[in-house]
């Protein structure tokens, strides 16, 4: 699919958060299409 769409009702805002939670763990969260679709993952680091 072509960006932006040409078609207006694909132009959708998405919405996302990337947080620091503390020294080794990376929250990324976000929705998409007026928070119809909503996900996130805690991201670890691995030594």
């Amino acid at each position: 699919m072509e960006w932006p769409h040409p078609r207006s009702e694909y132009r959708q805002p998405y919405d996302s958060t990337i947080a620091l939670k503390g020294s080794d763990s990376l929250r990324v969260q976000g929705c998409a299409f007026d928070g119809m679709f909503c996900g996130g993952q805690t991201w670890t680091r691995l030594n």
